[in-house]
């Protein structure tokens, strides 16, 4: 009949110094949540026999290794630094781009403590958080309006919510993709309160499908990047300045979801795709100035972290910046900016913009004043 006596109560164990170490490490209630696990634990060995078991002593010091063990393993970050021996260079379920040097020295120096994210320090009033890396997006893109959201499905979400609440939104059937983490086209635009109009096939969507299924109900079309497939043989697309020009003749808008591109500088010596890439990513300055809307991926653009651009042509920008809609987390900014600031002091930016600049107000607020009153 083994003998239980021999395992300490839990205050006996908590006054012993290890057992004080961890608990000024990891807290009481943590610390005590592992002891009674332990020593449960320990009270099944006896009762099997555990010859190991046999003194006070032994029992204690068990007690105390499980105990570290399962705090140990309870509070350890699970985020690591690993080696990418996959030969994907951007590889999602690595983290993407590792960070610039510049924006992990800039997420230390603002992190550490009170920063300006929603407060305008020059007017001593609230500000937004969507300001920080807009005048470089804006200067960059050419467009007159830029906001950062966590990833591609908020995008979407906000332009859907925006434009065709309550409306229709045309889409081919062979862009009714799924992406990384279970995002589905249909079930994003059905929290967007948007109505989903399917057109053509899954291989074959001609432009005139796009024509024939506007209606007066009709608010946006939408056209999606593939993901990660491709259908090839017997197929179809529309190109995007043929839907541009199906939106323009019934003044209906157009959205693209780039999914992910570069920033396609005015001069080459300034950003080359990289050399091995055998099918370049999509530019971002591809027809520009005739979408609407284009959202596009950070992480794959400019080697930062994750992170979705919204890049509004023309339409009012007012409707993005609704409670909730913007959902760019702190980190997110600090990240984002970092490099760009970076990059603009060492004169590498591709200021494309900078000659329409001249003479003009480009102050934040004339420039939204400028994306509420344009045409599309």
């Amino acid at each position: 009949m083994p003998d239980f006596r021999i395992i300490p109560s839990i205050d006996d164990l908590r006054q012993r110094s290890t057992v004080r170490a961890l608990e000024a490490r990891f807290g009481a209630d943590a610390t005590v949540d592992a002891l009674r696990h332990a020593a449960a634990a320990v009270r099944t060995a006896l009762a099997g026999g555990d010859t190991s078991l046999a003194s006070e002593a032994a029992v204690t010091t068990r007690i105390e290794a499980e105990t570290a063990s399962e705090l140990g393993q309870t509070f350890r970050p699970s985020l690591e630094a690993v080696i990418n021996a996959t030969g994907v260079i951007v590889h999602t379920n690595l983290g993407r781009a590792p960070l610039a040097d510049a924006a992990v020295e800039r997420i230390g120096a603002i992190a550490r403590g009170y920063s300006s994210l929603e407060y305008d320090v020059a007017r001593g009033a609230r500000g937004r958080r969507d300001v920080h890396a807009e005048a470089l997006l804006c200067r960059v893109t050419t467009a007159p309006a830029a906001v950062v959201v966590n990833n591609n499905a908020a995008a979407t979400m906000i332009i859907l919510a925006a434009l065709a609440q309550g409306r229709e939104v045309i889409v081919s059937r062979g862009e009714l993709v799924e992406i990384g983490g279970g995002f589905r086209v249909p079930d994003v635009m059905a929290q967007s309160g948007a109505i989903l109009r399917e057109v053509g096939t899954t291989n074959k969507t001609r432009a005139s499908d796009y024509a024939a299924a506007i209606t007066e109900r009709t608010a946006l079309i939408l056209r999606v990047h593939p993901s990660n497939f491709r259908i090839e043989g017997f197929t179809a697309r529309p190109a995007l300045g043929d839907l541009v020009a199906i939106g323009k003749k019934f003044n209906v808008p157009v959205a693209e979801d780039l999914g992910s591109g570069y920033m396609a500088p005015s001069s080459p010596s300034l950003l080359r795709p990289l050399p091995f890439l055998l099918r370049p990513p999509p530019s971002l300055s591809r027809s520009s100035s005739s979408v609407p809307r284009r959202r596009a991926g950070s992480r794959r653009q400019r080697g930062s972290g994750r992170g979705r651009l919204l890049l509004p042509a023309a339409t009012s920008c007012s409707a993005d910046r609704r409670p909730g809609s913007s959902s760019a987390d702190p980190i997110c900014w600090r990240r984002f900016d970092a490099p760009a600031d970076a990059r603009a002091a060492r004169g590498q930016a591709d200021l494309r913009g900078a000659r329409g600049d001249i003479g003009r107000d480009t102050s934040p607020a004339a420039r939204r004043q400028r994306c509420r009153s344009s045409a599309c």
